[in-house]
């Protein structure tokens, strides 16, 4: 055989031996293992820092094992059967919380030489974590059970959790960073929910009706989804600025309304325009989910005696929950990640930290808003995909 056809066929037996998803993976945990900034040790808070290759932290056989076992997790892994998978997210859950516990130990070694020094994690350590993440969607995408996922994700997270919990990590920046605003971190991310969730609850009370009675009328249910297609479009931010002029307005005329904490600037601007752009995949969800009901079944349904309102809400609502509750995860994701940017009108909210921390440019206090977002985000979405696949295997089962 001549070297091009030597090539195909090499390339063939790598492809086989090895997906696409898998490949990617390693070649992210390769970047994070061969990055030559896994930490950052810096003299004090603010000050630039001298980056550090993970060697400078473990040992170089450590690595070895790290690459072998990451090899094997992916092998048990393709057995697509939940042992193995729940073996290999345990085995790189306890290689991830390995690291963090070694940068967490080299950071008191450096810390209790100096007070004011401080590690930093850098993106040789996010490389490692995002390569994992992405084994974990992958992977756990072939269980569709609520409880098997339920058990694969504590293989994944809990030897994680286990050294947070233990204190293996508290010398890190990005702990003392959240140490020193333990107080008032807990009372953002309470306002974070709050902000979040009460724009969406909002868009489902007002915007399940309405989806509801565009469905009789497609002429009125195009000018609907072409107004709030237009609200989509608009930067958060804008629309934060032009609902601020109206409600000052409004607080001046009425000033009893700032009794109520109504203000132009606030909760009352990041609900409203939350609200807004949440409407959109609520209506547009609900409205799809009714109109992609057969007609036969409704048919049916109107031949047992079934009033109108019976109709609606044992049939097409019910066959279409899923699809609303897809709606619905779209709009809490959304909102999570826009609530971040309503603290720059004094909403409150994890984006106090992201925004305070590149005002003192200080890496790890962004890290503290913007981390705890993306969790808060990735959770609701898992759990709304839960929810959507229970109802979706719950109505197949009706209609059978």
């Amino acid at each position: 055989m001549d070297l091009s056809t030597n090539k195909v066929y090499a390339g063939l037996v790598f492809r086989r031996l090895l997906d696409k998803n898998e490949i990617i993976f390693l070649l992210l945990f390769a970047l994070g293992l061969l990055s030559s900034s896994f930490i950052v040790e810096k003299p004090n808070r603010l000050a630039g820092g001298s980056p550090l290759a993970l060697d400078s932290v473990i040992s170089g056989t450590s690595i070895t094992l790290a690459v072998v076992i990451a090899l094997i997790a992916v092998l048990l892994s393709r057995k697509r059967a939940f042992v193995f998978t729940n073996l290999s997210f345990l085995l790189l859950g306890l290689m991830l919380s390995f690291f963090l516990w070694q940068a967490g130990d080299y950071a008191a070694g450096v810390t209790s030489q100096n007070d004011y020094a401080r590690i930093s994690l850098s993106y040789g350590f996010w490389l490692i974590l995002g390569a994992f993440y992405f084994f974990y969607i992958y992977n756990i995408n072939f269980f569709s059970g609520a409880f098997y996922r339920f058990l694969l994700s504590i293989s994944f997270f809990l030897p994680l959790t286990v050294v947070l919990l233990a204190g293996f990590a508290d010398k890190l920046s990005l702990l003392i960073e959240f140490y020193y605003n333990q107080d008032r971190f807990y009372g953002e991310v309470l306002n974070h929910f709050k902000i979040a969730y009460g724009a969406v609850v909002l868009a489902v009370i007002t915007g399940f009706p309405l989806a509801v009675f565009i469905t009789r009328n497609e002429k009125l249910s195009e000018k609907v989804f072409n107004v709030l297609g237009i609200l989509q479009t608009i930067p958060s931010i804008a629309l934060f600025g032009f609902l601020m002029i109206p409600l000052a307005f409004i607080v001046n005329m009425f000033p009893v309304l700032g009794k109520f904490g109504i203000s132009g600037i606030g909760w009352l601007p990041a609900v409203i325009a939350l609200y807004l752009y949440s409407l959109l995949p609520v209506v547009i969800n609900v409205f799809t989910g009714i109109k992609s009901v057969s007609s036969d079944v409704v048919e049916a349904a109107r031949g047992m005696g079934m009033a109108r309102y019976q109709v609606l809400f044992r049939i097409k609502i019910l066959l279409s929950l899923p699809v609303i509750l897809n709606g619905i995860r779209v709009a809490l994701v959304q909102s999570v990640g826009n609530t971040a940017v309503a603290a720059l009108i004094g909403a409150g909210g994890l984006g106090v930290f992201i925004f305070q921390g590149l005002g003192q440019a200080a890496p790890d206090l962004i890290l503290l808003g913007a981390i705890p977002t993306i969790i808060i985000a990735v959770l609701t979405d898992s759990v709304m995909q839960i929810l959507a696949d229970y109802t979706k295997k719950k109505t197949a089962y009706d209609k059978i």
